[in-house]
């Protein structure tokens, strides 16, 4: 009983570090995301304001293209407005909170489980009662948080594996480029053919 609580203790423990790696990387990637929508769309509005009021004289240097600068603010403005619909429809930013909240559910619960795997050897009845509390909690995450798109999950396993890979050769040599240390590790995967 003692080793099959101790692998699914486990087994959690890498679960839980997979999916903060996956819901902190899916909340930046959303968050830049929403940032960049902002960004275009209030400078993008500042500029059609400033071109509207603009003298056509000005206009015609600045704008040295063919049409008139009533028309290209109003173009600009319709560009703006699709923008924002579809900025409105994808709610990066609220996807962006999804995920790190989906994250910081599963920092919690590893924390939790990494404090279980090190009172295993001590007291293995009490944590056998701690842990069902645990994996109860560690359930409820996955089933009340944002899901993961399957077609994402690989990619993003990949970014989580890589980053482990990376980070134990940094505790070797920890002045190891890292760019060089990816590409080794690319080198190693797709041309040796994973031999080291």
């Amino acid at each position: 009983m003692h080793e099959v609580l101790q692998s699914e203790i486990d087994r959690m423990f890498r679960v839980a570090d997979l999916m903060i790696t996956v819901h902190s990387t899916l909340r930046d990637r959303y968050a830049f995301r929403a940032r960049v929508a902002d960004i275009v769309l209030l400078v993008g509005g500042a500029l059609v304001a400033a071109f509207t009021f603009l003298d056509p004289a000005a206009a015609r240097i600045l704008l040295p293209s063919g049409l008139p600068a009533s028309v290209l603010v109003g173009l600009a403005g319709i560009g703006i407005f699709v923008a924002s619909l579809v900025q409105m429809k994808m709610d990066w930013g609220g996807r962006s909170a999804l995920h790190g909240r989906a994250a910081e559910a599963y920092l919690v619960i590893k924390h939790e489980i990494g404090r279980a795997k090190c009172s295993l050897p001590e007291d293995p009845r009490s944590v056998e009662f701690t842990f069902s509390s645990i994996r109860d909690r560690y359930e409820a995450i996955g089933a009340t948080t944002i899901s993961v798109p399957d077609r994402l999950f690989p990619r993003l396993k990949q970014i989580h594996s890589l980053k482990v890979e990376v980070s134990k050769a940094l505790d070797l040599r920890p002045g190891t480029s890292i760019l060089l240390l990816r590409f080794r590790l690319w080198w190693r995967d797709n041309i040796r053919g994973g031999r080291p």
